[in-house]
């Protein structure tokens, strides 16, 4: 069953573009929001260097010209690609100079681009200066901030973003629901954007479980702000160079004391060496040497602790549908093990409740015939 369980996580995390339906020109996100085809970046790419041509001064046209070559980079599949692009980036830096100087979203993409530089927060800060309710920087002040623990700042910038409403409230309920599925204390390591940066909103602004310590996979890399994090779990330096995340996390691993460890539901677990060790809990994956009780943290967490209120009736216009859609399938997998439960247990009522949620969750998505199978199929092995 476990096996399975993971082969539908795999699946439903791998449901991550959608299409492009018409060639009008478009305000462009970054993929942490929506995700489209490569083609349709590059269409909106020659859509807007074409408008800019006409309208030099509009600055948030330069920011949706800047962010469509960057995502055309970001999803390129070869070096090649990459740098090709990179350099359009660089082209459209320079040639904005002229016609949006002092501008924010000047700063903005001033800051973007050389993020990698020390100059580039300073651009950054110019920006959240210039307006501090516009939502674009937010991300990287946090990661600045978090990466210097500076934790009066973290909470004066989650602040401001929660309050912003930029963030999902489907995403940050799922955020919540990460969360609460950990028990006290605990570790809890993240893989991208959307499982991270709402997670720290939550406990900054909203002071929801500041007990659990949120380790991002990608920061974690940077020593200085490792050693820092370490220090305040009472983990030891690691001596000697470090050559992977699996490294970091095997020595979390090995010096976490008695904290448990979670991951996110999703993530490169293979890669990093956990698959065997990793149990659905709910919204978390909780790492255990042994095998776990899982059937008893999913009845606690899905009964006691997980907000399922958004599932049952969407009371919130959101922005990007089809990503709301792909969090929302992520509640499946624990969801269908309780399924087996109930079936097992007899409980009729929690079990017709279940398996109703589960189908209006994949209700018209790619993934619907797949669920309706293995519900079939736990209905089967029950019996």
């Amino acid at each position: 069953m476990k096996n399975n369980i993971f082969v539908l996580i795999l699946i439903i995390s791998a449901v991550l573009s959608v299409q492009a339906q018409n060639a009008t020109l478009e305000k462009v996100y970054s993929v942490v929001k929506v995700q489209y085809e490569p083609s349709w970046y590059i269409e909106q790419h020659e859509l807007w260097q074409k408008e800019l041509e006409k309208n030099p001064k509009n600055a948030d046209g330069w920011l949706s010209y800047y962010t469509t070559t960057r995502m055309v980079k970001v999803l390129a599949e070869d070096k090649e690609t990459r740098e090709k692009w990179f350099k359009k980036m660089a082209s459209i830096v320079e040639a904005m100079k002229p016609h949006i100087k002092g501008t924010y979203e000047y700063y903005y993409i001033q800051g973007y681009h050389e993020m990698d530089r020390v100059k580039g927060i300073e651009h950054i800060f110019e920006a959240y200066k210039i307006d501090p309710t516009r939502p674009d920087v937010y991300d990287e002040l946090v990661t600045h901030y978090e990466l210097k623990r500076n934790k009066d700042k973290l909470k004066e910038v989650c602040t401001n973003w929660k309050a912003s409403g930029d963030l999902s409230p489907t995403l940050l309920t799922w955020n919540y629901n990460m969360l609460v599925s950990t028990q006290k204390n605990a570790i809890l390591i993240t893989f991208g954007d959307n499982d991270t940066y709402p997670s720290w909103v939550l406990q900054y602004a909203e002071g929801i479980r500041t007990d659990v310590t949120v380790i991002n996979s990608s920061l974690v890399l940077l020593e200085d702000y490792r050693n820092a994090l370490f220090e305040e779990l009472n983990i030891p330096k690691i001596e000697g160079e470090v050559t992977s995340q699996k490294m970091i996390i095997d020595h979390i691993i090995k010096h976490k004391g008695e904290r448990p460890l979670y991951t996110a539901i999703i993530g490169n677990h293979r890669a990093l060496g956990l698959s065997e060790h990793l149990f659905n809990v709910g919204l978390a994956m909780l790492y255990c040497e042994e095998e776990a009780n899982t059937t008893s943290y999913l009845v606690k967490n899905f009964e006691k602790h997980i907000l399922l209120d958004h599932l049952t009736c969407a009371v919130h216009v959101e922005a990007f549908p089809s990503a709301v859609d792909r969090y929302n399938l992520l509640y499946v997998p624990g969801m269908m093990m309780l399924y087996k439960h109930y079936i097992l247990t007899e409980e009729l009522s929690k079990q017709a409740k279940i398996k109703a949620l589960i189908l209006k969750i994949s209700k018209g998505n790619q993934q619907e015939d797949a669920i309706q199978k293995q519900l079939e199929h736990c209905e089967k092995m029950a019996y």
